[in-house]
């Protein structure tokens, strides 16, 4: 597919995306039968909530600086268990070199309670499960709103925790999803943990602080300059980041290539120490703007593991800045060596 977006300056551009499914499994994934949509636009678990909620992120960007890994549905253990860990690696083909680590402690549900003799908010035991949904609002954080009515959001500000000790009539249910190498066990009176990182693996909403963070600078000096102009502009601190919708450990600093080995450890039941390799395939296109044809490189910007349905869905794009003709598009793809 091919869509128009504008970066910018108020450049605009041609950007073409490409999409496609395989089975996770061990060994090299292979190609599903039926090949997934595009997603027009950012859904949301509820569009009129206070804090949105991203349930799945639209296609339609302009780019993304390297690649996001998101995964969705239901991390499960073999057996049931009261807590376990999970992880998410990405190893290099060529030199087996760590390109990305993910590590998180699951648990079942539980709840914070008032320790009178340590005069602290601590946790009961978890119980039994197999099964925590990566949703953010199970990982640990959330906010509450102070005494001089200003919000104060956790970089999760749908999670669970952060307003325990904070405001009064709260729901005491405790966070399922939290960093391995920081576990939260305990709450000291009137000190919020509000810099606790995202963990859970869902997408992010473009509202949320750690995307928010690269949207730009919308003072007076930017209404000025566009209170009259026919389009507005993006602010000229704008960052492309913006665009990335993975928790900020699971973006990468480059594109990864397309033929890495996925690990993942604690998040499938019938494979707890999955490996599975990416596809391997190259992608790049033809674009034709009237008369003028350019071959563009392809970079996978986009990985989403859906581990109810033990799917890969993997997403392509290039952009060529738009000359106002009539666009065409071929999609070239080929095993990599």
């Amino acid at each position: 597919m091919v869509y128009q977006k504008m970066g910018p300056r108020r450049r605009f551009f041609d950007v073409i995306v490409a999409k496609a499914a395989f089975h996770l499994k061990p060994g090299k994934m292979t190609p599903l039968s039926v090949m997934p949509g595009l997603t027009m636009a950012d859904q949301y678990t509820d569009p009129t909530a206070d804090v949105l909620h991203l349930l799945k992120a639209g296609d339609l960007v302009l780019s993304k600086p390297g690649t996001d890994v998101i995964v969705t549905g239901n991390a499960q253990c073999r057996s049931p268990q009261i807590c376990w860990n999970a992880a998410l690696q990405f190893y290099s083909k060529n030199d087996d070199t760590l390109l990305l680590n993910h590590e998180l402690r699951l648990s079942g549900t539980r709840q914070w309670y008032w320790d009178a003799h340590s005069e602290k908010w601590l946790l009961t035991a978890p119980e039994i499960t197999d099964s925590v949904p990566l949703l953010h609002e199970h990982a640990f954080g959330g906010g509450f709103v102070d005494e001089q009515g200003r919000a104060k959001l956790a970089p999760n500000p749908v999670g669970r925790g952060v307003a325990v000790n904070m405001q009064p009539n709260v729901d005491l249910t405790a966070h399922q999803i939290e960093r391995a190498d920081w576990p939260i066990t305990e709450l000291l009176p009137a000190t919020p943990i509000l810099d606790y990182p995202l963990c859970s693996m869902a997408p992010v909403s473009r509202t949320w602080p750690a995307r928010l963070q690269f949207a730009g600078t919308y003072d007076e000096q930017w209404l000025s300059e566009n209170t009259h102009a026919a389009i507005m502009d993006l602010p000229s601190d704008f960052n492309e980041r913006f665009y990335h919708c993975a928790i900020p450990s699971l973006i990468t600093p480059t594109w990864l290539k397309g033929d890495e080995r996925l690990v993942l450890t604690g998040l499938l039941k019938n494979f707890p120490d999955l490996s599975s390799d990416l596809p391997g395939v190259h992608v790049d296109a033809t674009i034709t703007q009237g008369a003028l044809a350019n071959r563009l490189n392809m970079a996978l910007d986009t990985i989403l593991i859906d581990l109810d349905s033990r799917a890969v869905s993997l997403t392509w794009r290039a952009r060529l800045a738009s000359n106002g003709d009539a666009v065409r598009v071929d999609i070239h793809q080929r095993e990599m060596r």
